[in-house]
C-alpha cells in the first residue's frame, strides 16, 4: 500500500516537472503619453483708435454796408485749386448784415458779388466789390469822388488769418457817361452805384481797369 502511494507521488512529480515555465511578457517600447494641450489664449488685437482729424481754422466774415444801399444783395465766391465758385447762399443787407462762415485759408482771393434795384449794373455788366486800388495803401478810406478817379481794381481779396473780419462796403451813386448809342443823345450821364471796400483790404489777384472806380463782370469773378 505504502508503495502504490510512493510511486503515484513520483509520477506527479514528474509530470509538472516535464512543463516548461512560460515567461512573463514583459511590454517593449517606451508607452507614449498623450499629453491635454490647453489652447493658448490668443491676445485679443487691439482696435486701432481713428486718427483725431486736424481742426479746420475758420473766419466768419460779416460785410457792412454804408451809402446808398437800396435791396442790395451779395453773393461771396471762394477760389479752391484755381477754381471760382459761389460760397453758400447769396445774403441781402437789409434783413441782417452778409455773413459767411469760410475755412480761414480759402478767404484768399475771396471775392464778392453785388446787386441792386437797377441800375445796379457797371457799364453794362453785373457789378463786383472793389477790394483794392492799384497804387492806393491797404487800410485807406476813399471817398467816393476819390474812388471814382482811381483806374485799375481788384475784386479779389489777398484775405485774412483772423477769426473774425468785417468788410465794410461804401455804395455810392456816381453819374458816367451813358455808353448805350440808343439813349446817349438824350441823356448823355446816367447814374452808376460805385461799390467798394471802405478801407481798402488788400488785392490778391490781378489788377483790371475800371469804369470810372467800378468794376464789371459778366460771369463769375475768377481770381488766379
Amino acid at each position: 500500500m505504502r508503495t502504490v502511494v510512493v510511486l503515484m507521488l513520483l509520477a506527479l512529480v514528474a509530470t509538472g516537472c516535464s512543463k516548461k515555465s512560460e515567461p512573463i511578457q514583459t511590454p517593449t517600447g517606451t508607452p507614449t503619453v498623450t499629453n491635454s494641450q490647453t489652447p493658448t489664449p490668443t491676445a485679443a488685437t487691439p482696435t486701432p483708435s481713428a486718427t483725431p482729424q486736424p481742426t479746420v481754422a475758420t473766419t466768419t466774415i460779416t460785410l457792412k454796408v454804408v451809402g446808398g444801399c437800396r435791396d442790395c444783395f451779395f453773393q461771396a465766391y471762394t477760389t479752391v485749386n484755381g477754381v471760382t465758385k459761389p460760397y453758400g447762399q447769396g445774403q441781402g443787407w437789409l434783413s441782417a448784415p452778409p455773413k459767411w462762415v469760410v475755412p480761414t485759408k480759402f478767404t484768399h482771393n475771396m471775392s464778392f458779388g453785388y446787386t441792386d434795384l437797377p441800375p445796379d449794373d457797371t457799364n453794362g455788366n453785373p457789378t463786383v466789390v472793389v477790394v483794392q486800388y492799384q497804387g492806393v495803401a491797404v487800410g485807406t478810406v476813399l471817398t467816393a469822388a476819390q474812388a471814382q478817379t482811381k483806374k485799375f481794381g481788384s475784386w479779389c481779396w489777398n484775405g485774412t488769418t483772423k477769426k473774425t473780419f468785417t468788410i465794410q462796403v461804401r455804395a455810392a451813386t456816381i453819374k458816367v457817361p451813358n455808353t448805350d448809342p440808343t439813349t446817349s443823345g438824350v441823356e448823355p450821364l446816367k447814374d452808376q452805384v460805385l461799390v467798394y471796400a471802405s478801407p481798402l483790404i488788400g488785392n490778391g489777384g490781378t489788377f483790371h481797369s475800371t469804369f470810372y472806380g467800378g468794376l464789371g463782370i459778366s460771369g463769375t469773378p475768377e481770381c488766379p
